[in-house]
């Protein structure tokens, strides 16, 4: 193993193409110069040097019938070409993926860890629940919350609850509960459960070794332990010593998709040729069960589930043919730099000292505008040149009858004017996408 990792640095550090290269380049200079070196020659070097400016000449001024022109236009044509060839970037391959599906709905039969959550289960482990000091967890009120939101989620009561949640009896761990399941032990075993379950399972659907992997991203927003949920996967599956890995934490819903993210550019690196990435999406319950009475707190109770969904991307040619799917336009709004936004999932402790993870009400409203963002962002990505054009005359329309163009205000006036006129004229609101407005522009 020594030997070997001692080869793989010096191969990391040496690449045999790039010196092979620069060393016939260098031989091959010094050979012109050789061929070139002649003390009788001086006129024929002032003719070659003639006819390259006067090349150069026909090439700038577009002279037709000039073959000296043609093969210096040609010999550029070549050398841009090659260039731009060689800085392309590899296609990011998403390979196969898999999700923790349990045995009782058609998953793996392997997938036993966690239980279903029957809405009746589910409530009879809210009364059921203690505090340390053997008080009621949940008041009347907040039970009767619950059961709400619970029976108008339309999530199925197929859904997973850990087995640090669910035990095989309702209360089983009574006051002991915070401290014997819903504890770091409890956490890491639910993470072992979904984890290493779809991980395995896509490995074999792939027929990859755990060797092959160069790039390994792991995203949970509410469990970072120590050590990371990265090296509890490269301690399982035996990943390789120079595996590049990343453990994501905090990111929320959109976590998956900043770890593929991070996956595309790792890829795309020219570091990591004939790659493969392995990206493990997972969220983690257990330690944020919340047991208070706050209602925008009791909403993750009602909401979040557990699972783990395993992907595996590539950049190696020979995977075009078994790939899923090929990535293409990836895009990311963030919109933490206002207050609202910040704090609309948030994790904190109430005001009887009891952590959870508060929802804002607002959360509907924010992801909407996140989603909005992304979309505009995508448009000209994907959209055919047409929509494209009819987005643009659209939103330059809304600006001008909002009096929101970068003109004069009496112009802005007249303009707005001038649109709500055009906007009545069939084709033309049909072309923009936009009614005129019932009242008249002041």
């Amino acid at each position: 193993a020594a030997r070997r990792d001692i080869f793989r640095g010096y191969a990391a550090r040496f690449d045999l193409a790039s010196i092979t290269m620069k060393a016939i380049a260098c031989l091959l200079t010094v050979y012109s110069v050789y061929l070139l070196y002649c003390e009788s020659c001086k006129d024929e070097y002032y003719a070659f040097a003639r006819a390259l400016i006067a090349a150069l000449s026909d090439a700038t001024f577009a002279q037709r019938g000039s073959v000296s022109a043609a093969a210096l236009v040609l010999a550029a044509s070549v050398w841009l070409l090659t260039v731009l060839w060689m800085r392309r970037r590899p296609e990011v391959l998403l390979v196969d993926f898999k999700t923790y599906r349990h045995a009782s709905v058609g998953g793996d039969p392997r997938n036993t860890a966690g239980e279903p959550v029957a809405y009746d289960r589910f409530l009879a482990e809210s009364r059921a629940a203690r505090h340390l000091d053997g008080g009621e967890c949940f008041t009347a009120k907040s039970l009767q919350f619950q059961e709400k939101i619970l029976r108008t989620s339309s999530i199925s009561e197929r859904s997973l609850f850990p087995p640090s949640i669910f035990r095989e009896e309702v209360g089983q761990d009574a006051v002991l509960a915070e401290r014997d399941s819903l504890c770091m032990r409890g956490a890491r075993e639910e993470a072992e459960c979904m984890m290493f379950n779809a991980v395995e399972q896509l490995l074999e659907a792939t027929h990859v070794a755990p060797h092959e992997v160069s790039i390994l991203v792991v995203n949970c927003s509410l469990f970072c332990p120590t050590p990371s949920l990265s090296a509890m996967l490269v301690n399982r599956f035996g990943f390789r010593s120079d595996v590049q890995t990343f453990n994501l934490g905090g990111m929320g819903c959109s976590a998956s998709l900043i770890a593929l993210d991070l996956a595309r550019k790792l890829l795309r690196s020219p570091d990591q040729r004939n790659a493969l990435a392995l990206v493990v999406s997972t969220e983690n319950i257990t330690q944020n069960w919340y047991r208070g009475n706050d209602r925008t707190m009791l909403l993750s109770n009602c909401l979040f589930r557990c699972g783990a969904a395993a992907l595996l991307l590539s950049n190696r040619r020979a995977d075009r043919r078994r790939a899923r799917f090929r990535l293409l336009h990836l895009v990311r709004t963030h919109l933490g730099k206002k207050d609202d936004c910040y704090r609309s999932v948030f994790q904190e402790e109430d005001e009887e000292g009891v952590r959870g993870v508060r929802l804002s009400k607002q959360i509907m409203q924010i992801a909407g505008d996140a989603l909005k963002g992304n979309i505009t962002t995508l448009g000209p990505l994907v959209l055919p040149l047409s929509e494209q054009l009819f987005f643009l005359l659209n939103a330059l329309a809304r600006k001008a009858l909002g009096k929101r163009l970068p003109l004069p205000p009496p112009v802005r006036g007249a303009v707005a004017a001038a649109t709500a006129a055009l906007l009545r004229l069939s084709p033309v609101g049909y072309a923009v996408g936009l009614r005129p407005p019932t009242s008249a522009i002041p």
